[in-house]
C-alpha cells in the first residue's frame, strides 16, 4: 500500500538524522525527533520528489509529526488521481 511506502520513506529520513532516539513514534513531534527546521525542510523536498505532490506552505504548521506528512501525501495523491 502506498501509505507504507510513504511511512517507510519519511522513517528512513529521521533515522538517518543525527541524535535521533532509537524508538521513533509516528505521534512525536518532529521537534521531539531531533528534526530541525532545515532537516524538516528537506524531509520535504524528498517527499515532494518521491511522491509527485506538494506541501503547500500554509499547510507546513499543521504538519509536525510523521503520522501528519504520511495522511498529507496520501491524500493528496488520491486528489491527483
Amino acid at each position: 500500500m502506498e501509505t507504507e511506502r510513504i511511512h517507510a520513506v519519511v522513517l528512513e529520513f529521521i533515522r538517518g538524522l543525527p541524535d535521533t532516539p532509537e524508538r521513533v513514534s509516528n505521534s512525536a513531534s518532529f521537534e521531539e525527533l531531533g528534526v530541525d527546521s532545515m532537516s524538516t525542510m528537506d524531509l520535504l523536498v524528498k517527499v515532494e520528489k518521491e511522491f509527485g505532490v506538494e506541501v503547500p506552505d500554509e499547510r507546513l504548521p499543521m504538519i509536525v509529526n510523521i503520522q501528519d506528512l504520511v495522511n498529507f501525501v496520501a491524500s493528496a495523491q488520491e486528489v491527483d488521481r
